[in-house]
């Protein structure tokens, strides 16, 4: 292929990218920050009863993750040293996307307290079947909206929403936020993706550990 001929394709795949960003910032509401904080204080209540369901939640609000990506993720795809998720299959098929170190230290809890029995090494196993993974979270959300009106009512996406339109408040480019939510197309250069790895990471870093200082109810003075 021609060099014009990959620049412009190049430019294409980056303006699809930049379009479903835009999309998801305009998608449904972001929930606010004091919401989240009453989310949190209602998960940590949860917890002792449905710590799976709570503990899923919890890191679809840190990564911005699209729910099948959570309730399908294995730890296999888990790269705690490089803050990666290699998931084997999104939306756009094969895809690396950085986690922050709010969602890293949420997976090292949940790594400590459940453990899927079966060889498929969900990181969020069932407990009603063995061999498969948690799958009523959508369930759970409504019935934990209907149950505390002061939280109100949210969709799973609003969560992935809320990541995105944090991550703009704190003034990280659309660029920066299209590769935080998986936006990023294949088809860009390794070169182009590797120069961006450690920025994404220190991008999730903030806007994870933002999330999580309003879920656990802290500051950044505390």
């Amino acid at each position: 292929m021609a060099t014009s001929d990959c620049h412009f394709c190049l430019a294409v795949l980056t303006v699809l990218s930049l379009s479903a960003t835009k999309k998801t910032l305009r998608k449904g509401e972001a929930i606010p920050e004091s919401r989240m904080k009453v989310l949190g204080k209602i998960l940590k209540d949860e917890f002792p009863k449905h710590p799976l369901e709570v503990s899923a939640l919890r890191l679809i609000a840190l990564t911005g993750c699209r729910k099948g990506e959570i309730l399908e993720l294995t730890w296999d795809e888990v790269d705690f040293d490089e803050q990666t998720f290699r998931f084997k299959d999104t939306k756009t098929g094969r895809q690396n996307r950085a986690f922050g170190k709010g969602a890293m230290l949420e997976l090292q809890r949940i790594k400590e307290l459940f453990h899927d029995e079966s060889e498929k090494g969900y990181v969020f196993p069932s407990v009603k079947t063995v061999g498969c993974h948690l799958d009523d979270i959508a369930k759970y959300l409504v019935g934990l909206c209907a149950e505390h009106s002061e939280f109100g009512k949210y969709t799973l996406h609003q969560f992935r929403h809320t990541f995105a339109t944090t991550a703009a408040e704190m003034r990280y480019a659309d660029t920066t936020i299209a590769g935080l939510l998986g936006h990023a197309q294949r088809g860009v250069t390794s070169r182009y993706i590797h120069a961006v790895d450690k920025a994404l990471i220190f991008a999730a870093d903030d806007v994870s550990m933002k999330i999580r200082e309003w879920l656990d109810g802290e500051t950044a003075d505390d």
